[in-house]
C-alpha cells in the first residue's frame, strides 16, 4: 500500500507517523535496536520491541487494559525498512506470531 508519512532522523534516532486507511494514526520511535509502536484508534495500542531488553504489548480501551508478553524474534532496520517478527504471549503460552514489515522511498 502506498501512503505518505512523516519521517523524522536524528542520528541513531528515528520517527515515522503516518495514517492507516482506517483512520487509525501509527507512530514508531526507532532508537539503536529498540522500537516503540503507539496505534491510536478507538483506543490506543502500544508496543516495544527489543531483541536486547524487555517487549510488550498493552491495548488500551474504554474497557480497560489488556497486557501480552512479547517475544522479539526477529528485529531489522536498514534506513529505508523496518522489519519485526514477534510473538505474543498470554499466560506464558505462545498464542500468535505477528510479522510487521513496513517501507519507505523519499520522495524528491
Amino acid at each position: 500500500m502506498d501512503r505518505n508519512a512523516d519521517l523524522m532522523q536524528m542520528g541513531d534516532y528515528t520517527r515515522i507517523s503516518y495514517s492507516e486507511d482506517n483512520g487509525a494514526r501509527v507512530v514508531l520511535d526507532i532508537n539503536g535496536g529498540d522500537v516503540s509502536m503507539k496505534r491510536h484508534s478507538e483506543g490506543l495500542t502500544h508496543a516495544t520491541f527489543s531483541m536486547e531488553g524487555t517487549s510488550s504489548l498493552s491495548v488500551h480501551s474504554e474497557h480497560g487494559i489488556l497486557e501480552f508478553g512479547v517475544i522479539t524474534l526477529a528485529l531489522d532496520f536498514n534506513g529505508d525498512t523496518l522489519y519485526i517478527n514477534y510473538q505474543l504471549l498470554q499466560g506464558g503460552e505462545t498464542i500468535d506470531t505477528h510479522v510487521f514489515e513496513l517501507s519507505w522511498k523519499l520522495e524528491e
